[in-house]
Parts: structure tokens; sequence; C-alpha cells
């Protein structure tokens, strides 16, 4: 048995896997959701620029638009 394995064992290998797994697995997810997450980003910026008529027909208060436009690409 070498040295690496007598250290580490095969648990190490299985942790390093499964490491590389869910690193990818979440880069996959974050791009997947990318073109979603910018068009909710363009309709919140669209929807700050509204007129407080076009707010009021919609029945938000340019207060509501506001926060909503605030809020993070990641929201």
């Amino acid at each position: 048995m070498g040295t690496i394995e007598t250290i580490g064992g095969e648990n190490c290998n299985t942790r390093h896997k499964s490491w590389i797994n869910r690193f990818f697995q979440t880069a996959l997810q974050m791009i997947t959701h990318l073109p979603k997450r910018l068009a909710k980003q363009n309709s919140r910026l669209a929807l700050s620029k509204l007129s407080d008529d076009a707010l009021r027909d919609i029945g938000l208060t340019r207060k509501e638009a506001n926060v909503e436009a605030e809020k993070s690409f990641w929201d």
C-alpha cells in the first residue's frame, strides 16, 4: 500500500470526487438558471422605468416598484 493510500485511504478519493461532482452540479445549475435571472432583472429594470400612471394600472405603487427594482440579480 502506498503512502497516500495509507494516509487518506479510499475515503479520501471518494470525498475528492464528491466535492468535484458538487462543484460541477452547482456550476451547471447557475448556468442553467442564468437566462431566467437575466429576464427577471430586465423586467425589474423595465418596472422601475414605468410612469406612476402605468404602475397604478398594474396595481403597484412607486415604492413597491423601487423595492422590486433594487433587488439583487440573485434574488
